[in-house]
């Protein structure tokens, strides 16, 4: 069984590690590099290495909330069950105690590179701060709802592995879907960066209404399937 704080720990770590790394990069420019930079730097290579510097955090945060379509499934959820507790409800509880994490996570992300910012990093209104973060937490939380419909088909342990997988291949993809409009919600994780989701203006032609507008798209879309699988999952 998870020991959630050991792994809330873990997370706090990493985020303190994402710090360090982008303090010391000099890739970074933005006063909250790790949902901004994206396309800041100039060469494929400097990219990739802001890729990787932005993902550090969500191996260990995406493990927090594993699990838990399996113990609705085989675990707790039998005994809410038997105390005729709808399926729905403990799934609705979930999201809604997933989102609340998130954000806790991000104010505390933020927090350390509010904190820790580098003298030469450039400043962010309070409006762009707030357009930042909510669509990268957003795109956080899709991704988790992604996770657990996954969790329905391959198990915790795979369906983390491909969420992670998924997540970074649709950052590192981004040059060839970003002008096809269409196939732009199957790769939402790049709307959670503010420099391809219109956050600090119209880049590349992204509106912040318009990419908030897909990514509760998403999230709604996801959260749908997920109650509908569950709703016809056999309690083990």
């Amino acid at each position: 069984m998870k020991d959630e704080k050991f792994l809330r720990g873990l997370t706090a770590g990493a985020v303190l590690t994402q710090w360090a790394v982008m303090y010391t990069s000099d890739l970074t420019q933005w006063r909250l590099p790790f949902s901004v930079e994206l396309l800041s730097a100039e060469t494929p290579g400097g990219n990739l290495t802001v890729i990787l510097h932005s993902i550090i955090v969500l191996p260990f945060l995406l493990w927090v909330f594993s699990g838990k379509m399996e113990n609705i499934v085989n675990g707790y959820g039998r005994l809410y069950i038997i105390r005729n507790y709808s399926r729905k409800k403990m799934l609705l509880k979930e999201s809604r105690n997933m989102l609340m994490t998130v954000i806790l996570f991000q104010t505390f992300t933020w927090a350390v590179f509010q904190a820790g910012a580098r003298e030469d990093w450039e400043m962010l209104t309070a409006a762009e701060q707030i357009r930042v973060m909510s669509l990268y937490a957003l795109a956080l939380a899709a991704t988790v709802m992604l996770q657990w419909l996954l969790e329905f088909a391959a198990g915790q342990t795979v369906s983390h592995m491909a969420a992670v997988l998924y997540y970074t291949a649709s950052l590192l993809i981004y040059d060839g879907v970003r002008e096809r409009g269409l196939l732009k919600p199957l790769f939402f994780p790049n709307l959670g960066f503010a420099m391809r989701n219109g956050a600090l203006g119209a880049e590349g032609g992204e509106t912040f209404a318009g990419s908030a507008a897909c990514l509760l798209a998403v999230c709604v879309l996801l959260l749908f399937a997920d109650l509908k699988i569950l709703d016809k999952k056999d309690i083990m």
